[in-house]
């Protein structure tokens, strides 16, 4: 059998020679638009019409960026509430902007310490006292 024959039987086995696919062509400005108002990857592949792969492969930094402007839009609004004079919005701000918390102080009677100083070493002495003792006279 010739080369030729044997390159031709070759081909017929493994199928023909497909060329890679052209690149899906995605419009940047439109993904970054709608990463912005928060729709998910699933939800842009499906507008677009490509596949989730296809995005997190070849457009991820644009995604990400639209993200990035969702999130500033929030915080920007969230800001401009607090400013208004939203009591809500200000805590929340504080507490996750600021790294405020709520404290919690438990007190006892007459606002004095919720326990009281124990001497440890008078407690060891009634143990060791309750171990060494005959059993009738434990209490």
């Amino acid at each position: 059998m010739s080369v030729t024959a044997k390159s031709k039987l070759r081909m017929r086995r493994a199928g023909p020679i497909q060329a890679d696919r052209p690149p899906k062509r995605i419009d940047k400005k439109k993904l970054i638009a709608m990463a912005s108002m928060s729709l998910t990857q699933r939800e842009c592949a499906a507008l677009l019409g490509c596949s989730v792969d296809t995005l997190q492969r070849n457009y991820s930094e644009e995604y990400e960026l639209g993200k990035l402007k969702c999130s500033a839009s929030v915080r920007r609004k969230q800001f401009e509430m607090g400013m208004a004079g939203n009591v809500t919005a200000l805590i929340w701000m504080g507490k996750n902007l600021c790294g405020q918390k709520d404290r919690f102080e438990a007190t006892g009677a007459d606002d004095g310490p919720l326990f009281q100083p124990v001497d440890r070493g008078d407690i060891i002495e009634r143990i060791i006292r309750q171990v060494e003792a005959p059993a009738e006279t434990i209490q």
